[in-house]
């Protein structure tokens, strides 16, 4: 029986180390996950622009949709760009796929604040009034509901534009996050 409650205890112990390892941004997805909400996410590197670039730049990218499809909540954060951020958006393409419509501006223009210059969180929720398009890939703007639908389907990107990398520095698939 001592030997029961203590490999419970154990595990115990060892979940709640892996939970705080996570740090704050994971736990914040696993509380939405855990609520039912779907969490997708994207690692965004240099190498997944096209065409690929070097940089010394990294980031991540994280969306949490609305269960009644009213908005995405995301966050967005990157760190060491060389050149200054000048836009970042969410584009609908597949993933070896160039030239996808935007579908929303998370940071650098139309009524967005602009993006950290060199390293730093972009933090927001898109409604309605964000859905830019793309009208040419059947995404009217407004149209949120299709939007999250091609999110889900895995059919978004992430792209950060900059100074040195005018066409994209840092991009990124939005997949279904697998914790």
């Amino acid at each position: 029986m001592k030997k029961n409650n203590l490999f419970t205890a154990t595990r115990i112990a060892g979940a709640t180390a892996l939970v705080l390892a996570l740090g704050t941004g994971s736990t914040a997805a696993l509380a939405a996950k855990d609520k039912g909400d779907a969490v997708y996410a994207a690692k965004l590197t240099g190498f997944s622009s096209i065409p690929s670039v070097y940089t010394p730049a990294y980031g991540k990218f994280k969306a949490v949709p609305d269960k009644f499809g009213k908005y995405i909540y995301f966050e967005m954060y990157y760190d060491s760009l060389p050149g200054d951020a000048k836009s970042a958006h969410i584009h609908f393409g597949q993933k070896f796929a160039n030239g996808g419509g935007i579908i929303a501006t998370l940071c650098g223009g139309n009524y967005t604040k602009p993006c950290p210059t060199y390293s730093g969180w972009v933090k927001g929720k898109i409604t309605y009034k964000d859905i830019e398009g793309p009208k040419g890939q059947g995404i009217y703007p407004g149209d949120i509901k299709s939007a999250i639908k091609v999110l889900k389907k895995g059919l978004t990107y992430i792209n950060v534009h900059t100074s040195k990398f005018p066409k994209g520095e840092l991009r990124g698939q939005v997949l279904p996050a697998d914790f």
